[in-house]
C-alpha cells in the first residue's frame, strides 16, 4: 500500500496448518521509505518457525549392546523466531552503491539434541520388551536474543574496475538453555570480505578475492570445539 510516493507499506502471511504440530500464521510487515530514487529505508519485521524433523518425532531404535534406547518426541513444539529489522541502500555518485541492515531477534523453543532427561515422558530408565533402558530422546529449552549488522559497498573506479567489500557483526545473550545441551550459534562474530573485480568488455573478466574469518566456538549435542581462525583467496 502507497501512502505517498515516498512511502510504502508490504504485508505478508502464510498460514501452515499440519497434524504433526500446531497451527503456524508467519506475518511480515515492511515500512519503506525512498525520499529520493538513489536512497532507500526500510523497517521490517518477520516471524517464522521451524518444524521438528522426522527423526525428531519418530526416532524408535534400541540399541544392540546396551541398555539404551533412543525415541523421538511426538509433542515437541516448533523452533519459533521473531526479527525486527532496520535496513539502508543507496547510489552516491554514481559510483558507489551501498547497503546497511541491522537486525534484532528473539528465538525459543530450540529442539534439544539426543540426549537423556530431555523429553518429560521418559524421566529415567524404562521397562522395555522386558529390559530396563535408560531412554534418550528430545525436548525443547532455550531462549536467545541475536542482535548484529551488515555493511557493504561496491565502489566502481571506471567501467572496467571495481571493488566489492562487506562486513558483518553478530552477537548473541542466552536467556534459557537446558542443562548438557549448550546453545552456540555456530558463527563467528566478525566476517570480511572484499573482491577486486576487472572487465575488459564482454571478452575477459578476472576477479581477487579475500574472505577472512576470526575463530569461534561450535556445538552440536557431544560434538564441541573451536574452529580455528581462517582466510580464504580466491
Amino acid at each position: 500500500y502507497r501512502f505517498t510516493p515516498q512511502v510504502k507499506a508490504v504485508a505478508a502471511a502464510r498460514l501452515d496448518r499440519s497434524t504433526i504440530h500446531e497451527s503456524q500464521v508467519s506475518p511480515k510487515l515492511a515500512l519503506v521509505y525512498s525520499p529520493t530514487a538513489n536512497h532507500t529505508f526500510r523497517v521490517t519485521y518477520n516471524r517464522a518457525f521451524q518444524a521438528p524433523n522426522y527423526s525428531e518425532l519418530f526416532l524408535s531404535v534400541l540399541h544392540p549392546l546396551r541398555a539404551l534406547a533412543y525415541f523421538g518426541n511426538n509433542l515437541l513444539k516448533v523452533e519459533k523466531i521473531g526479527g525486527l529489522e532496520f535496513g539502508y541502500k543507496g547510489i552516491l555518485n554514481s559510483s558507489a552503491f551501498i547497503t546497511f541492515d541491522a537486525y534484532y531477534n528473539e528465538l525459543s523453543d530450540f529442539i534439544t539434541d539426543l540426549t537423556p532427561g530431555a523429553n518429560p515422558a521418559y524421566r529415567g530408565q524404562e521397562l522395555i520388551n522386558g529390559q530396563l533402558r535408560t531412554v534418550w530422546s528430545y525436548g525443547n529449552a532455550g531462549k536467545v536474543t541475536e542482535t548484529g549488522m551488515e555493511v557493504g559497498a561496491n565502489y566502481y573506479f571506471s567501467d572496467a574496475w571495481s571493488l566489492n567489500v562487506n562486513y558483518a557483526y553478530f552477537d548473541f545473550s542466552i536467556i534459557e538453555q537446558s542443562q548438557g545441551d549448550p546453545i552456540q550459534p555456530n558463527s563467528p562474530r566478525h566476517k570480511m570480505n572484499g573482491t577486486l573485480t576487472y572487465r575488459s568488455g564482454g571478452r575477459f573478466e578476472g576477479s581477487v578475492g579475500v574472505k577472512a574469518v576470526p575463530s569461534f566456538d561450535w556445538a552440536a549435542g557431544i560434538y564441541q570445539g573451536r574452529i580455528l581462525a581462517y582466510t580464504l583467496v580466491n
